[in-house]
């Protein structure tokens, strides 16, 4: 939930909890794009995680992205 809060409203985040296997499923998506930015400093790495995440924003998301994968891996390497 930390992780998710660096990028993203409690709102946001409640909204996408009300449906446990969708909030399961983009949580998971969201910490494997964290696993992978923390292990680019050992060499290579790849993320192929869905959903994917780039069409989501602090306060709304959009398509199937729930959570912003990227940003919040930036922002958990920061």
């Amino acid at each position: 939930m930390a992780d998710l809060k660096l990028c993203h409203s409690e709102s946001i985040i409640a909204s996408v909890q009300r449906r446990q296997e969708v909030f399961e499923v983009a949580r998971l998506s969201a910490g494997a794009a964290i696993k992978a930015a923390e292990l680019c400093f050992n060499g290579p790495t790849f993320s192929l995680a869905r959903p994917p995440g780039h069409h989501a924003g602090r306060n709304f998301n959009g398509g199937f992205c729930f959570f912003n994968n990227i940003a919040l891996a930036i922002q958990k390497l920061l």
